[in-house]
């Protein structure tokens, strides 16, 4: 029997050898196909994320056709993370399409990038809430922009929520610094105040010193809003140092505005417009059109005021051609969005007729 044995293993000793390496073969030939599929998807990860470097890069430019370029480049990332199922980084893409549609006026474009990535932050359990809230309060501040606050403080409101459960600093003062403008426009002026230095409470905390500019000249603004002089130029002269010690040209043009603003509702029409003027260029440079918008509105009333019609006429049009720009990429939105963005631009079409009548 053993002998019988010994035979058989010798005589089949050839095909268990072919037979390994056979499926040695195939195992290698699994493991190269396997690796080889992966190849396309690293290959394309890394082009998507340079093409988000890029766009980031682009971005912190500040100029209108820097924030175009970074669109592009925002969107092609998102193109392909969609392709190969990042579902993750696809909502990062859609989050900062989101971003710098906001930043040029293109609220309802703003909108649909930010809904979508919040549809895909909310079903993904993958992805952190810190994403979510990310998206819950940028989608506040475009909402407030179109002169809508209460659906911007329900937003907002829900980030907070958010950003206090997970202990994000940094964030949490960035979203008070929204809900304060939204207490701002609503002439809630102790309340703005108190939410607006507790974000600058947690963006010092933070070492922020773009957010710090930014809240000390909404502080600013609250005191202009009051009459009160001296309380306002020494918080926005606070923030201009800042945003000049940054180099952050938006953030100091803004501020100048604001300036101009003071010194026009004090009846200082001199001075007013010498900021206005400053201001009004920078915000151009940086395609801020609803800034710029607003910038020729001030300058409008403050030539006004001046006793120069004709000026006051040649900015009051200036202003209305923007804030139509504004309002044709605003069509797509629901009724009373549109209502909302309307009555916060009706201030200006409202001076500006008044100057014809006067005339």
């Amino acid at each position: 029997m053993n002998n019988t044995r010994r035979k058989y293993f010798a005589a089949n000793a050839g095909k268990r050898v072919m037979f390994a390496a056979a499926l040695f073969c195939a195992l290698l030939l699994i493991s190269t196909s396997t690796d080889l599929a992966q190849r396309p998807i690293a290959s394309a990860l890394a082009q998507a994320n340079n093409l988000m470097k890029e766009g980031s890069t682009l971005y912190e430019q500040g100029t209108e056709t820097s924030f175009r370029s970074s669109m592009k480049k925002f969107e092609q990332a998102g193109e392909i993370y969609r392709k190969i199922g990042n579902s993750r980084l696809e909502a990062a893409s859609l989050q900062k399409i989101g971003e710098v549609a906001n930043q040029l006026g293109e609220n309802q474009r703003a909108i649909e990038a930010l809904n979508k990535a919040l549809a895909i932050r909310r079903r993904s359990e993958k992805i952190r809430r810190y994403s979510t809230a990310q998206t819950l309060s940028t989608l506040g501040l475009v909402y407030f922009e179109l002169g809508n606050t209460q659906r911007a403080l329900e937003y907002c409101t829900q980030a907070l929520t958010i950003w206090r459960a997970i202990g994000s600093k940094g964030d949490r003062a960035a979203t008070l610094n929204s809900v304060g403008l939204m207490h701002t426009f609503r002439n809630e002026h102790d309340e703005a105040l108190r939410t607006f230095n507790q974000s600058l409470t947690f963006r010092r905390i933070a070492k922020d010193k773009a957010g710090e500019a930014i809240t000390l000249r909404n502080i600013g603004s609250v005191y202009s809003n009051l009459r009160d002089k001296e309380n306002s130029l020494r918080y926005f002269d606070q923030a201009l140092d800042l945003f000049r010690s940054i180099h952050n040209k938006t953030g100091e043009a803004s501020t100048l505005s604001n300036i101009g603003k003071l010194y026009a509702d004090l009846g200082e029409t001199e001075q007013a417009i010498s900021y206005l003027q400053t201001a009004l260029p920078i915000h151009r440079e940086a395609g801020d059109v609803e800034r710029e918008a607003l910038t020729l509105s001030r300058l409008q009333d403050a030539w006004s005021a001046a006793n120069k019609p004709a000026v006051a006429i040649f900015f009051g049009k200036e202003s209305v051609n923007k804030y139509q720009e504004m309002r044709l990429k605003i069509r797509g939105l629901d009724k009373v969005d549109r209502q909302t963005f309307l009555k916060t631009v009706a201030a200006t079409y409202r001076s500006l007729a008044n100057i014809y009548i006067a005339q």
